[in-house]
């Protein structure tokens, strides 16, 4: 929102003809032929802000190599962060509210970010926890 505000858009307009806002992002799909099990470093987790916990019980991998693939990634996946306008946010458009206190009425109203949207892939071993954060802007 805010950057059809940049671009000229009036934020009463934007208010009232907002339904939902989409964002998303292609990540790249792990090679289901040769993908390998990785150990992600408490480290990692530490500097991009994810909970250590949140990888429990599940296994994490990592881009191998095969004749089938390239470079251990195969195919592209969609990770996507709706976010629903309600009435509170529709009146944070309105008054000005920028993206991080937008992103936190979302996140509280049940909005998945992109970046959990993307750890979640992780998780489910669609891809590489790397090249998850490369599209999400992992800190």
């Amino acid at each position: 929102m805010t950057r059809l505000i940049d671009m000229g858009i009036e934020p009463f307009m934007l208010g009232s003809a907002l339904v939902l806002a989409q964002a998303q992002r292609l990540y790249r799909r792990l090679c289901s032929a040769c993908k390998k099990t990785a150990e992600v470093p408490a480290d990692v987790l530490r500097q991009n802000h994810i909970e250590p916990d949140f990888f429990e019980g599940s296994t994490i991998y990592k881009p191998g190599g095969c004749p089938r693939c390239s470079g251990g990634f195969k195919g592209r996946g969609a990770i996507m962060e709706v976010l629903l306008i309600s009435d509170a946010i529709r009146d944070a458009i309105v008054r000005g509210a920028n993206t991080t206190e937008l992103l936190r009425m979302g996140c509280d109203a049940g909005m998945v970010s992109l970046k959990q949207a993307g750890l979640t892939r992780v998780k489910e071993g669609h891809t590489s926890l790397e090249a998850a954060l490369e599209v999400t802007g992992g800190d």
